[in-house]
């Protein structure tokens, strides 16, 4: 979570950066960005648009994906909103701070992109900030199925979770809980696990008796390094 910090009459932020990123960034631990917001709470709306375009970047370096830092940043602006910390003296007509500072963030955005096509990290600020505003006041949010965590990212949370608890693995190894994971991640063609419903599993369960029983001993059902894929005709979207 990016951390705001007063320095010489400025906003700082900074981010702690991965372990496993320190040596492309000389051993450092934090990531320092000088803000142009002098209010605070400005700050703090540019310092999350800020984050979210760095996670992004370190997704693409890592085994994150970089839905999983948009979705970071939705959390950090949920967790950040609250009538206490933006109400301004109680009057619903007042200036409110909060908006201003993503209305100053969408017109920085604006401004980069011109003419041409947002990038994903891009799209992804504005989809964050808008949602921030309409969370503010008090309006419904819409679901953004693209940041969805996919079924794939939630068996991977999953099976890290397996492996380190004790007592869970008398019927299968880790391996084949891992291989049936990833057949019905392809089969299902890895749609957000709120659009998984039981009727997938049940075709997938269908579907494995229609497989050939040496299949997965050709060699064929597994690369190195690479997760299963679903041998025959996927699942309709």
């Amino acid at each position: 979570m990016v951390g705001l910090r007063a320095r010489h009459f400025k906003w700082q932020a900074y981010l702690r950066i991965p372990k496993a990123l320190r040596d492309s960034y000389g051993g450092r631990q934090f990531l320092y960005e000088t803000l142009k917001a002098t209010d605070k709470r400005a700050a703090q709306i540019e310092g999350m648009a800020w984050e979210v375009g760095v996670r992004a970047e370190w997704a693409a370096r890592t085994a994150v994906s970089p839905a999983t830092s948009i979705r970071h940043l939705y959390e950090t602006f949920r967790a950040g909103i609250s009538e206490a910390d933006f109400a301004v003296d109680g009057d619903p007509h007042a200036f409110d701070k909060f908006t201003a500072g993503i209305d100053y963030e969408l017109e920085k955005i604006a401004e980069a992109v011109g003419t041409r096509e947002m990038t994903e990290p891009e799209q992804a600020k504005v989809w964050a900030l808008n949602d921030a505003a309409a969370l503010h006041k008090g309006r419904e949010v819409p679901l953004r199925a693209s940041l969805e965590p996919r079924f794939s990212e939630l068996a991977t949370d999953y099976m890290r979770l397996w492996r380190k608890t004790a007592g869970l693995k008398k019927t299968n190894t880790g391996q084949q809980k891992q291989a049936t994971l990833d057949l019905f991640a392809s089969f299902i063609q890895d749609k957000p696990i709120r659009q998984v419903r039981p009727a997938d599993a049940a075709q997938f369960v269908d579907a494995l008796r229609e497989l050939d029983p040496n299949w997965a001993r050709t060699g064929r059902a597994r690369e190195e390094g690479e997760p299963v894929a679903w041998p025959g005709p996927r699942r309709r979207a």
